[in-house]
């Protein structure tokens, strides 16, 4: 049911079944309930809980390179950095090439003013997904700190090019990401990029 009400982004139903899931699970070392719980408040920007629930999953599942990026991840929202930097590079050892711990290792030296060590990070996730509109806009950012206007104003383009292309694709196919399951690597709690804070 948990899981259900997660397809439809009913994230509160979904928390109140994955919490009576661990009340119920009569062995409370079972490996993803508490991913589980923890990636339904992750999806409502519920970092403090989510956290919680996500290292009780890591001290179940030390290897599970989703919960660690999702810690970091946490963190890095919070603009804890010093504590998000950690799990985020963890979670680069446990799965090499993960793009989205490299995104967040990208957002994460932009904030502590490192814009040259963010590129390294963000230009690998564009490999992998070049088409992911968040990466080009914070590689506008970097190259903004940096002072690069040429490099700044390509990236702004392509930012602009791709959100367009994710608009109208869920304008032509709503609620078409439930139809394929849940896809932990690559689902994400709403963020709004704004161009303004390029200006």
């Amino acid at each position: 049911m948990g899981e259900s009400y997660e397809l439809r982004k009913d994230y509160p139903n979904a928390e109140a079944e994955f919490r009576l899931a661990l009340e119920r699970c009569p062995d409370p070392y079972l490996p993803g309930l508490h991913y589980s719980l923890g990636n339904a408040y992750w999806m409502e920007a519920k970092w403090d809980q989510a956290i919680e629930q996500f290292k009780q999953e890591l001290a179940i599942s030390p290897d599970n390179y989703l919960v660690t990026w999702k810690i970091g991840d946490c963190y890095v929202y919070q603009r804890d950095y010093a504590q998000a930097l950690p799990y985020l590079q963890k979670a680069l050892k446990q799965k090499p090439g993960f793009h989205q711990a490299e995104r967040d290792m990208g957002k994460l030296y932009i904030q502590i003013g490192k814009p040259e060590e963010a590129l390294v990070y963000l230009q690998k996730a564009a490999k992998a997904d070049p088409e992911e509109a968040s990466l080009h806009y914070l590689m506008a950012q970097a190259y903004r700190k940096m002072g690069k206007q040429d490099e700044l104003k390509t990236e702004l383009e392509l930012f602009q090019k791709y959100r367009k292309q994710e608009t109208d694709r869920a304008a032509r196919h709503p609620g078409a990401d439930a139809l394929g399951g849940i896809d932990t690597s690559k689902e994400r709690p709403a963020e709004e990029e704004s161009l303004d804070d390029l200006k």
